[in-house]
């Protein structure tokens, strides 16, 4: 098993980064999140989302 050191590198100013995921179970339903932070690391807007899959 390999260990990777996974971290978040600040944006340049003036700047946001966005970080962004999802998860279904194979089901209509699936989440889907995100988060938003400016230069110092403070949330500037957080989201939780569930939704439907119209495959």
């Amino acid at each position: 098993k390999e260990v990777h050191l996974v971290r978040w590198n600040v944006p340049e100013d003036r700047w946001v980064k966005m970080n962004t995921d999802g998860a279904s179970k194979g089901e209509r339903l699936a989440d889907c999140g995100g988060i938003i932070r400016e230069v110092t690391g403070v949330v500037v807007l957080p989201s939780l989302l569930e939704l439907e899959v119209l495959l």
